[in-house]
């Protein structure tokens, strides 16, 4: 484009950082950054988010902490960045502190927001920390999203609180594969066999979503403590029916197949 003669505008500094986010290549968006700069375009609230992005995404916290402080208005996109940045680089403490910090400036979290720190809370185990996010969503009024029902389903789940998962689970109008093979993992971790099996038997009874490799593997380890004419046999037959590579039903049988229960 230099070589023609031809100025980039805003939306082409704002695209070009966002592949570089998605490679997470931060040596050429840090060129951009200093082209942008050079064109007068670094104001541009677009070109700041997507800076700010790139930054997060390629883990450089401390230049991303620079873009932000450099936003006069920050919108919830931006606050979500750097939550979403603080997170991915186990910095949970700063990005949970981000949230409180956004939530005093009076900007309102997103479904987005909400499924980011339930994911959080599921990995860590902090059951109260997500049933205060559950709390939040529910005043908000925005629980119908479906990836923040399936991460809040996960949390209980992930915290041991398979009841009240499933009851989330029951609410969802329309569950996609991810809600069943989160409610049956959740099962499944939590020594709650039969009942993975009997979600596992609902899911194939509706035929849609089709269970796919993640489906068997939860249910295979959820049916370990049972016999293999009895669950066993007739899961790895309908693994086959199902069109799950061989490959993937012989990783996920094999360990069964040697313990003494088969």
């Amino acid at each position: 484009m230099g070589t023609q003669d031809l100025r980039p505008n805003g939306s082409t500094f704002s695209s070009s950082l966002q592949a570089c986010c998605f490679l997470e290549d931060w040596f050429m968006g840090s060129l951009i950054h200093g082209q942008a700069v050079k064109h007068g375009f670094f104001n541009d609230v677009f070109v700041q988010t997507s800076l700010l992005g790139m930054y997060s995404n390629c883990g450089d916290l401390e230049s991303a902490y620079k873009v932000f402080g450099c936003v006069v208005e920050k919108d919830v996109v931006l606050w979500n960045s750097m939550i979403f940045g603080n997170l991915k680089n186990e910095r949970l403490e700063e990005g949970f502190f981000i949230f409180g910090k956004m939530v005093r400036h009076g900007v309102v979290p997103t479904e987005f927001t909400h499924s980011m720190l339930l994911n959080v809370c599921g990995k860590l185990g902090d059951f109260r920390c997500g049933q205060v996010i559950h709390a939040q969503v529910i005043v908000l009024n925005v629980l119908a999203d479906l990836p923040l029902q399936n991460a809040l389903l996960d949390m209980y789940c992930s915290c041991g609180d398979t009841k009240t998962g499933f009851n989330v689970f029951n609410k969802i109008e329309n569950p996609d594969l991810v809600s069943w093979n989160s409610m049956i993992s959740g099962y499944a971790e939590n020594g709650e066999g039969v009942d993975a099996m009997n979600l596992f038997l609902q899911l194939v009874g509706v035929f849609r979503p089709k269970p796919d490799e993640y489906t068997f593997a939860a249910v295979i380890s959820a049916t370990s403590a049972f016999t293999a004419t009895c669950y066993g046999k007739p899961l790895h037959a309908q693994g086959y029916e199902s069109g799950i590579g061989e490959e993937c039903l012989h990783r996920n049988y094999i360990s069964v197949y040697v313990s003494e229960k088969w």
